[in-house]
């Protein structure tokens, strides 16, 4: 279960992704609208984890330390610390692209903000989640977040791409803050910001590297297929659908 926690949002988002495509498609939603949508969680997914992976094993290394040092109290504000951070640099790299993505419609834009800047706190509070005992309430939270995603993307079709856009910020939103809700009350503090994990003196800086470049070459080979003229498909944004959802479903096996 551990395991599953650890890579659930990829599993699960995964499933719910496929499941809206499978039961939507032609159907509930025009197929270009499906692939538009699609396109653009899969943009989302390789953003977030990248900005966020700047600080995934920083953050991670340096709250170990802190248990080993019973400094418990010290762990939640600088996760808010670090997600303070990751939200400045993902509002400000998630206004410069999508200033040059003249095709999408303003609505939807801050559909899609919102979604990458939870995406990228996300990340980072899954962190924590190794170190909770309630693996069945944060499964659970998770499942039922995006079976939501699933039954709601049936009853918006009037509104399109911005109706998914919507229901997948607010499951985004719902599902990180329930998982901060699980960290907050594990993990009580005595201050609400912090960031000593920034202080040269006891972090490990090489690690911001080596979370930012793991992350990156994920996806390099992805964003090749995107914006490579043979593979490349233009519609809201550059893609490769048929090699997305090919990898995407290849994570489930």
């Amino acid at each position: 279960m551990a395991g599953l926690i650890s890579s659930g949002p990829w599993v699960l988002s995964i499933l719910a992704l496929l499941a809206i495509g499978l039961i939507s498609i032609g159907i509930v939603f025009p197929t270009y609208v499906i692939v538009q949508f699609l396109v653009i969680v899969t943009y989302l997914m390789a953003g977030s984890l990248i900005i966020s992976g700047l600080f995934q094993l920083l953050l991670t290394r340096y709250i170990s330390d802190l248990l080993f040092a019973k400094e418990e109290h010290k762990i939640v504000p600088n996760l808010l610390g670090s997600m303070l951070v990751t939200s400045t640099l993902a509002a400000i790299f998630g206004l410069g692209v999508l200033a040059f993505c003249e095709n999408i419609e303003a609505p939807v834009k801050i559909t899609i903000f919102a979604s990458f800047v939870l995406l990228c706190n996300q990340w980072l509070i899954i962190i924590f989640l190794s170190g909770m005992k309630e693996y069945y309430r944060i499964f659970f939270t998770m499942a039922l977040s995006y079976a939501l995603m699933v039954v709601l993307s049936l009853f918006l079709p009037p509104f399109g791409l911005l109706g998914l856009m919507a229901i997948f910020a607010s499951c985004q939103a719902l599902m990180t803050f329930a998982f901060l809700y699980h960290v907050l009350r594990d993990f009580p503090a005595n201050r609400l910001v912090d960031f000593e994990f920034l202080n040269y003196k006891k972090t490990f800086f090489s690690l911001i590297l080596c979370g930012f470049l793991y992350n990156l070459g994920v996806w390099l080979d992805k964003f090749v297929f995107w914006f490579r003229e043979e593979t490349s498909h233009q519609s809201l944004m550059c893609s490769a659908p048929r090699t997305s959802m090919t990898y995407l479903s290849s994570l489930l096996i």
